[in-house]
């Protein structure tokens, strides 16, 4: 049935009637548009409502003489109110009218309808939630959290996103079978059971030790909002394989964290840059030569000068060691088994720094090569849990350790503060954010999405010039090349 002008449907299927109020009526009636629900998701009895609401509206606005507080009468009137005259149409439908001359109207294009055939359909029912029906649909939790696993293995490479997540939606389903008194289906869990386990996950503690003392610790709304979206990743597989029977996800909308919060909790509990003093102290030989892994000791100053993620530069094949245009470059890619990147951003080629060529990164590259070996360092786990970088951050963690060097507060130190301090450095000695973004592979943080999506990688010479000059930590009192170079043999 083709609708009238001033019928819309809404987005959750409801009509509505709207209504633009002629230009010589505006002034009159002090009104531009009329938009009244219908309540009914039905486009019959939706066009029978809205010829009624049509005619009502105006015979009060071209009354002569206007009268307003009709008018206004008419637009307050809310559902449920006993109107002048009611007429029921064969599909069980009520509409009311407003005097005698309304009520004809509405008659006259009720039995139009009714002559075309549309009132015949059912009048409209209350909206049910949808339940399967057929039983190889209704899967146990306890049996989808199984094969659902069976699918990440495929779409995370990586061991500890993956039991990450089955560990978020197992605790889930722990709990919800302890509430039910035994094993729920899928299709059973609502948003209701999500509500209360957001509450139980605001209740859990952890032990934190703080000051030597064990201290009982709420976790923080960001991790438990990291749980949420674990389970949302469950219910989003759940929906797509027909496990469960709507299309709302019922673990999305309970543990959202504003970006406020985010950043906030970012500066207050996130990684720090280290103090000139602490690079100083940990970079001297004698220091730096008690890490006793050489690929450790390569990768951490690699960190140094590029401000990498640690698992870019353990993941490094040979073949990324490569020049471009006369500059050699580190090329941080996802071409090989098990590699992979944070963002789009994160795919870069980085130029090496000089100082790291004079510590001889280039000389290992072809001695690795003629050894017959395809990665920078094939002495690394490359099936670790946490990536084949797992190795070099335990043994610097240790050499933090042995130096006293800690955070204060709920700050935290790692390899991964030196991005924080190469981005420092650079941004420090004038240079701009945008190439200390691109040198450490970080989203834009300023930039459209247009801008990001379609501009152009600067090419490595450019970024060297740029960055590389900012970078000096010889001068700075941090790195003795003659002291460290025999420590990467």
């Amino acid at each position: 049935m083709r609708l009238p002008s001033y019928l819309v449907r809404g987005p959750n299927g409801v009509f509505h009637f709207r209504w633009i109020v002629p230009r010589a009526l505006r002034e009159r009636t002090g009104l531009r548009v009329i938009k009244r629900s219908l309540r009914t998701r039905h486009p019959g009895s939706a066009q029978v409502a809205a010829l009624a609401l049509a005619a009502r509206y105006a015979l009060a606005m071209t009354e002569s003489p206007f009268d307003a507080d009709k008018l206004a009468a008419l637009l307050a009137r809310k559902p449920g109110d006993r109107p002048d005259w009611q007429i029921r149409l064969p599909n069980g439908i009520e509409l009311s009218a407003e005097g005698a001359e309304d009520h004809e109207r509405v008659m006259k294009a009720a039995a139009w309808l009714d002559s075309i055939g549309a009132l015949t359909a059912p009048a409209p029912t209350p909206v049910m939630a949808v339940t399967h029906s057929l039983p190889h649909e209704r899967l146990a939790m306890g049996e989808g959290i199984d094969l659902w696993v069976t699918t990440l293995q495929t779409k995370n490479p990586n061991q500890k996103t993956r039991t990450q997540k089955a560990k978020a939606v197992r605790d889930f389903h722990a709990w919800i079978t302890a509430q039910k008194n035994g094993e729920v289906i899928i299709a059973d869990v609502t948003n209701s059971d999500l509500a209360r386990y957001f509450v139980h996950c605001q209740s859990l503690t952890y032990i934190k030790i703080d000051d030597g003392k064990r201290v009982a610790t709420a976790y923080a709304p960001r991790h438990i909002d990291n749980w949420f979206g674990r389970i949302k990743v469950f219910f989003d597989w759940a929906i797509t394989s027909g496990f469960y029977g709507s299309e709302k996800n019922p673990a999305v909308g309970h543990a959202n964290v504003p970006k406020a919060d985010r950043n906030a909790r970012a500066a207050s509990h996130g990684w720090i840059a280290y103090t000139l003093d602490e690079l100083k102290l940990m970079f001297r030989p004698e220091h730096f030569a008690t890490m006793e892994e050489v690929s450790a000791r390569w990768i951490v100053l690699i960190l140094l000068y590029t401000g990498a993620r640690s698992n870019e530069i353990a993941f490094l094949s040979l073949t990324d060691c490569k020049e471009v245009d006369g500059i050699k470059v580190l090329s941080i890619n996802v071409v090989g088994k098990n590699k992979r990147v944070k963002n789009a951003a994160s795919i870069r080629q980085v130029p090496v720094h000089p100082d790291l060529l004079e510590l001889g990164l280039w000389e290992r590259v072809r001695a690795l090569a003629e050894a017959g070996e395809t990665k920078l360092f094939p002495d690394l786990n490359f099936t670790a849990q946490n990536g084949p970088a797992n190795a070099a951050q335990r043994s610097f963690s240790r050499l933090l350790e042995r130096l006293g060097i800690a955070p204060e507060g709920d700050t935290k130190h790692g390899v991964h503060s030196f991005r924080k301090n190469v981005v420092q450095a650079i941004e420090d000695n004038g240079t701009s954010q945008e190439w200390a973004e691109e040198y450490v592979g970080h989203e834009p943080g300023h930039k459209s999405v247009h801008v990001v999506s379609y501009s152009k990688k600067r090419l490595p010479a450019a970024v060297a010039a740029k960055c590389h000059p900012q970078l000096n930590w010889i001068d700075a009192g941090v790195v003795d090349l003659a002291g460290l170079r025999p420590l990467l043999k």
